[in-house]
């Protein structure tokens, strides 16, 4: 699902500035319900991927939800924007945790399809508010001839993009078991890796106004510097998703819900944590500092989990509040930055190459845990 967060992030992203961001949200919500009820009803594992497939669609619309809450509101609100978003996210992320654990608990076979359907419901729920209640008005870029939107689409750069990112990831996910010299991990990586290469030649020699838009790059550096921000909390965040669950499934607990729970304190504590982080960026117009504060939490909390031991049991309840404290600050101040560093017509497309670096680096971070 991650791949397709990555791949689909940016190609959407500027889609939507053609047909608008309403038919995105809706048709990849329900995209999602689809594959929601597919896995809920899986009979094999081609089948339950089939299923993961069409809820990784629905992961590309990310960078939209993004977009649209900043689009919706003031430029001086963009940082509390972004932080009713993760506020959001949270109560999700939360919620499925426990709900998980809770239907998977005692080894119970069947209760990731009942986790599946309630998946599936929340999709339908969310693609039916978006046809009820978003009623955005056209975009200018709306208007244009069908021929002239797909003129403009960067298809070159979507081939490269969708086959590149692919393949690189394909390659790494191989790293276990295989290792570095094997053909399946050497062969698809430096292939992807090739097609990347190329990608970024492309843009930066012949398309200026592709999908990594010059635009994006020529008033100041604070949008690369953001790229390569939330690059590296990809790398962190997703490392906690692979291995925190599992150790504490190897050290304290195999009670699922028990895990769950001590997980979901992560959001939890982004709740309020994001609300705090939103209102100070509104305030002060200030967000480099918060942003550092922000990783030097994340090495605190790295340094605790890296020293867990048997018998810290009682610390380990506590270490998730490091980590939803440095969360909320990051994902917060990163995308408001990146937005706030490029041209209004081009937030969606910044948007959607932040997420998709983010997903990138998350990739990388599953690899280095495997």
């Amino acid at each position: 699902m991650t791949i397709f967060t990555v791949v689909l992030g940016p190609i959407i992203a500027q889609a939507a500035d053609y047909w608008g961001r309403k038919g995105f949200l809706v048709g990849l919500s329900f995209s999602g319900a689809i594959g929601g009820l597919i896995t809920a009803r899986a009979t094999s594992m081609n089948m339950a991927i089939a299923g993961c497939c069409f809820i990784g669609t629905a992961f590309g619309m990310q960078p939209i939800l993004h977009t649209v809450v900043s689009e919706v509101l003031p430029r001086a609100w963009r940082g509390w924007a972004q932080s009713i978003i993760m506020l959001s996210n949270a109560l999700g992320l939360f919620a499925g945790l426990v709900v998980g654990g809770a239907l998977t608990r005692q080894g119970n076979p069947n209760g990731f399809r009942s986790y599946f359907y309630i998946g599936a419901a929340f999709f339908l729920m969310a693609g039916a508010i978006c046809i009820f209640a978003y009623r955005p008005p056209p975009r200018q870029l709306q208007r244009l001839p069908l021929r002239d939107k797909l003129s403009r689409l960067d298809w070159v750069s979507y081939g490269l993009l969708a086959s590149g990112l692919v393949l690189f990831c394909l390659g790494l996910s191989f790293l276990n078991p295989y290792t570095w010299t094997d053909p399946q991990v050497l062969t698809p990586f430096i292939i992807g890796l090739a097609l990347a290469i190329t990608l970024g030649i492309y843009e930066y020699k012949f398309k200026k106004d592709g999908v990594f838009h010059h635009g994006l790059f020529e008033r100041i550096r604070n949008f690369a510097i953001s790229l390569l921000c939330i690059f590296s909390e990809g790398i962190g965040f997703f490392a906690v998703n692979q291995y925190f669950a599992y150790e504490l499934n190897v050290l304290y607990t195999l009670d699922s819900l028990v895990v769950g729970l001590n997980y979901g304190i992560v959001y939890l504590v982004v709740i309020p944590a994001s609300l705090v982080t939103g209102l100070y960026c509104t305030k002060t117009k200030k967000l480099r500092w918060i942003t550092v504060l922000a990783f030097l939490i994340f090495i605190a909390f790295f340094a605790c989990l890296s020293a867990t031991k048997a018998s810290t049991r009682n610390a380990v309840w506590g270490y998730p509040v490091l980590m939803g404290i440095g969360l909320s600050m990051t994902l917060v101040t990163l995308v408001a930055a990146g937005q706030l560093s490029v041209p209004p017509d081009l937030i969606a497309v910044a948007t959607g190459i932040m997420i998709s670096m983010r997903s990138l680096g998350g990739t990388i971070g599953i690899v280095i845990c495997k």
